[in-house]
């Protein structure tokens, strides 16, 4: 089941860049952090502390941690289980692990799949291409944000 408004297009998806990006963040509410760590040193816990803080609603997957309060928030053991319409996948997992992710979430629906940091694959982002969904690539979504506001 489809619980988004955010079905894909009947093209291929796009790379998005520079004002798209901004776009993409004006018009987004909530984003899933893929591999949430309960480390606040970790890229996933700093990040998703700045996104809540500027009002996104963050709902965390990361089946290490399922059942459990990060940052007060519960976490997600697949992003199947958010009840939302998420808008943004953000990616902070080995990119080995993400064409799984990927297709649980094409499932789901969504606007645009962010790969941060060191996150993505050949793979992975060809299959979201060509389910018709956006892109980011290797962009750190908070430094994106603070870029554009």
């Amino acid at each position: 089941m489809n619980r988004s408004n955010h079905t894909k297009n009947s093209e291929l998806g796009k790379i998005l860049e520079g004002l798209e990006i901004k776009k993409l963040l004006d018009s987004s509410k909530n984003i899933a952090v893929i591999g949430i760590s309960k480390n606040s040193e970790k890229p996933s816990y700093f990040v998703s502390k700045y996104l809540i803080e500027s009002g996104f609603n963050v709902y965390f997957v990361n089946p290490n941690y399922s059942g459990e309060k990060i940052l007060n928030h519960v976490v997600y053991s697949n992003i199947s289980e958010i009840k939302e319409r998420i808008d943004i996948v953000s990616i902070f997992v080995n990119p080995s692990r993400t064409i799984a992710i990927a297709k649980d979430a094409v499932k789901v629906g969504f606007k645009t799949f962010w790969f941060q940091l060191e996150t993505s694959n050949k793979e992975t982002v060809n299959y979201v291409l060509k389910n018709g969904f956006d892109v980011v690539l290797e962009k750190c979504i908070m430094t994106k944000n603070q870029k554009f506001l």
